[in-house]
């Protein structure tokens, strides 16, 4: 059978629309799986930036703790060497205040002292100073004449067999203890005052 020229130019009419129909389903298809591999990558891109994230935040939450955990065992450490250092000096003190006591010059700046710290504190009059037995007259004398000048009332001199070392400065009804019980009597702030000075010693 003879294909007329008529039918020749439908069939191309025909073979061009299937084209184009074929043409356009491919392209609506590359364009879908493009949008797929694209939609792809952009979720594995976001799990990698989320997996690298929440590594990180790992990471720096192990650091953290791993600080804190150094933090805590050098304050222990710390703590450890102060009260270390606090029982050494704490238990030479003792001896070291009373061994100043013996030496008269230290003796009349530990006196004086106390009596400088008094009258700030005491009424101007009608002091008692209890003081060790065996110290000498004349620097109890000395004393008196040293506050002579800022007392209404000249000192009482009061010898007290408990007292190793210092003197108890009493007025009114307020005393100032500069004995060695009353100065080694608090301990927290003797101890911080240690610390600070064998700190400075070892800088």
């Amino acid at each position: 059978m003879k294909i007329t020229e008529t039918e020749q130019a439908l069939l191309a009419v025909v073979e061009a629309s299937r084209r184009k129909q074929v043409d356009a389903i491919l392209g609506e298809a590359d364009e879908r799986a493009r949008a797929i591999l694209r939609e792809a990558h952009e979720r594995a891109r976001r799990a990698v930036r989320t997996a690298f994230l929440e590594a990180r935040v790992r990471t720096e939450e192990r650091m953290v703790t791993l600080q804190a955990r150094v933090a805590t065992a050098r304050r222990l450490h710390d703590q450890q060497r102060a009260a270390e250092i606090l029982a050494a000096e704490w238990d030479s003190l003792p001896a070291a205040l009373a061994q100043r006591w013996r030496d008269p010059a230290a003796r009349r700046r530990w006196a004086e002292h106390a009596a400088r710290g008094a009258l700030g504190r005491l009424p101007r009059e009608g002091w008692r100073i209890a003081h060790p037995a065996d110290w000498p007259e004349e620097e109890r004398a000395a004393l008196a004449a040293a506050l002579a000048a800022d007392l209404a009332s000249p000192p009482a001199f009061v010898a007290d067999a408990s007292i190793k070392a210092g003197v108890r400065i009493g007025g009114g009804h307020n005393v100032v203890d500069a004995t060695l019980d009353g100065l080694l009597a608090d301990r927290d702030a003797i101890g911080a005052q240690l610390l600070s000075l064998t700190e400075g010693i070892a800088k």
